[in-house]
């Protein structure tokens, strides 16, 4: 074979371990962005059974309580009106004792 022969083998080989090269980059790339897709789709996955799963316990609590902002201060305001006619009750039965006398 002449000199011009073997260098054109050569860069012809050269050429096909190049792209070879590239085409394992290439399939490795690949492979890595499937890979990364999976764990993505995997997270996303976990945090919309999170974000369900908080949503069902807001409005299993929501139901559980039944009470808005207005009712909770009626409760306070009667709880606190019967606390001052227990107050009063007792304050009239130690007048009224005291009366008695």
């Amino acid at each position: 074979k002449s000199e011009a022969s073997v260098l054109l083998t050569a860069a012809r080989l050269a050429d096909k371990q190049r792209l070879s090269a590239a085409v394992q980059v290439e399939q490795r790339v690949g492979q890595f962005v499937e890979t990364l897709q999976d764990l993505l789709l995997s997270q996303n996955h976990m945090l919309g059974v999170y974000e369900e799963s908080a949503r069902s316990e807001k409005a299993r609590q929501q139901a559980t309580l039944g009470l808005d902002l207005s009712d909770v201060l009626d409760e306070v305001q009667r709880q606190a009106t019967r606390e001052m006619l227990l107050e009063l009750d007792d304050t009239w039965w130690a007048l009224r004792a005291k009366l008695d006398d």
